[in-house]
């Protein structure tokens, strides 16, 4: 048995990095961690990376894709359908601001599900890209260039999402046949917002996750070597009873970062002026790109590519942003809050530094009467 994991992990590696002497080590203990929680032959090993790797993808890309693009979905959807159309004409008249005020509102739906449904479904996967903290030290990857790496990853995928939106405009003109490369502004926009930017925003973040599952170091070599096995293992064998018992407080945690990080409000403020960037250059094409004989409901096919075009690569460049961002805002947080932290705790202790520097007089009690009276003779 012990054969066969050290085959897996030279495979998978590379010989060179199979012999550094930690891994060697880590190697040892985890085949015995194995053997304890009954995974003794080869097939079962294969069993339990496989059905452990199932779960994680389908949880990734559904529970996690869904996670990080419903809100998006939803906010592109109520801005489009509804609520642009209410918002006051002084906002509708200056596309800078319409686009701030649209993208802190998207941005605030999207951080919100992104964060409390995320603190429901991460718990669950079992060998996620966080596991390569657990990884021996010569195995673990530079995490800034892990960081640059999902970058590329997400500005990619969303560039990729994006693209089918500049060339919708064109197939529905052609279905809906008129003659004039025009199409029904209104549905356009609805496919445009919901189905493509949106529902393929869900499928892009559900991709996004599923590829970090496996990067510099594959899926199975950091199962096989996380200094937690044991507690993965039987992380895989927990009740889904236990599970959905785990998502309320999971949920509390998550609605509880959004007010104790500084991400989400990082998050939400470069999305709005992104938006605003947006909005300013798409209010240029439609007035240019618009021919005036076309009714107030009908719009230039060509124009409306135009305007999507704009965003393909502007988004991209947002979405690979936040990605790097993100990691050492919350870095920055987290030090400022254990500053803070250490700070108040020290707080108490001022009565004692001056007491020590002022001496006895300091800690004589002050006759309240005494001095009032005093202050009264005068």
């Amino acid at each position: 048995m012990h054969d066969v994991v050290e085959d897996a992990i030279a495979t998978l590696l590379g010989p060179a990095a199979a012999q550094a002497p930690d891994v060697v080590a880590r190697l040892e203990r985890n085949t015995e961690v194995l053997f304890t929680k009954g995974i003794d032959t080869p097939k079962k090993l294969h069993d339990f990376l496989s059905q452990a790797w199932r779960h994680d993808a389908v949880l990734s890309f559904i529970g996690m894709g869904f996670a990080d693009g419903a809100g998006y979905m939803a906010g592109m959807t109520a801005a489009n359908e509804k609520l642009v159309a209410m918002l006051p004409l002084t906002l509708l008249r200056n596309p800078s601001l319409l686009g701030l005020a649209v993208g802190v509102g998207v941005g605030a739906v999207d951080v919100f599900t992104s964060v409390v449904g995320g603190a429901i479904i991460k718990p669950g996967i079992y060998n996620d890209y966080g596991g390569n903290a657990r990884l021996p030290a010569s195995l673990r990857p530079d995490p800034h260039a892990e960081i640059l790496k999902n970058a590329g990853v997400s500005a990619g995928l969303n560039v990729a999402k994006n693209l089918p939106r500049t060339v919708e405009p064109y197939i529905q003109a052609a279905i809906e046949g008129r003659g004039d490369h025009s199409v029904n502004r209104a549905w356009a926009d609805r496919i445009d917002a919901t189905f493509i930017d949106g529902f393929g925003g869900m499928l892009a973040a559900g991709a996004k996750n599923v590829m970090k599952l496996s990067q510099t170091v594959p899926y199975d070599a950091r199962m096989l070597l996380r200094d937690d096995l044991p507690e993965v293992i039987d992380k895989t064998q927990t009740s889904w009873g236990d599970r959905i018992k785990a998502m309320g407080p999971s949920a509390l945690q998550g609605a509880k970062s959004l007010v104790t990080s500084p991400v989400p409000v990082a998050v939400v403020a470069t999305v709005g002026l992104f938006a605003s960037e947006l909005f300013a250059a798409n209010a240029s094409i439609d007035l240019a790109g618009s021919p005036a004989s076309l009714p107030p409901d009908r719009a230039d096919a060509g124009m409306l590519a135009g305007k999507r075009a704009s965003s393909v690569m502007l988004f991209g460049l947002m979405s690979g942003l936040i990605e790097i961002g993100v990691p050492y805002v919350a870095q920055g947080g987290a030090y400022a809050a254990r500053k803070i932290q250490d700070g108040w705790q020290q707080a108490p202790n001022v009565m004692a530094w001056a007491q020590e520097r002022l001496g006895p007089a300091a800690r004589r009690p002050l006759d309240v009467e005494m001095g009032l009276a005093g202050t009264a003779r005068r």
